[in-house]
């Protein structure tokens, strides 16, 4: 903010927020981001199409949810940061703070886009295939921002 811009900035952060993901399906990481080492895979065969996305992850994240923040998130434990715990190497700090839970609505969720069918049923994608993925993702995305 700047001048006076700067006393109006908490209530932009009060107001409900929207974010526009690419999600990947079928591993969890160590930081719950693409950034982790991945820790745990899922089996996500049964996703096949847009349609079958949308009956069976949405559900899942729409409505009201307690959600746990990931230990290497922004939100603040006893003045500092949980990622700077985390990241801070002491590995026995990190395991005892005790994490709030938090309740979020989620009031809709979109699947806008998906890659194609070929690439869904691949399972989790990865190195070349990951980058090709990108790419038609971002190349969908451009032709339907043309198209509005």
């Amino acid at each position: 903010g700047i001048g006076k811009g700067t006393s109006k900035l908490q209530s932009y952060l009060e107001g409900d927020k929207q974010y526009t993901a690419m999600v990947e399906l079928g591993y969890e990481t160590t930081t719950l981001d693409a950034e982790g080492e991945i820790v745990k895979t899922m089996d996500w065969n049964h996703v096949t199409s847009i349609d079958s996305i949308r009956e069976t992850v949405v559900p899942k994240f729409t409505g009201k949810i307690q959600q746990v923040p990931p230990l290497y998130s922004a939100i603040r434990v006893d003045g500092k940061r949980l990622y700077e715990i985390a990241r801070g190497g002491d590995e026995k700090e990190a395991q005892d703070v005790e994490i709030p839970m938090r309740d979020v609505e989620v009031y809709k969720v979109e699947v806008e886009n998906t890659l194609s069918e070929s690439v869904i049923q691949s399972g989790v994608v990865d190195g070349k295939k990951y980058k090709e993925a990108v790419s038609e993702m971002e190349a969908a995305a451009a032709a339907a921002a043309a198209e509005k």
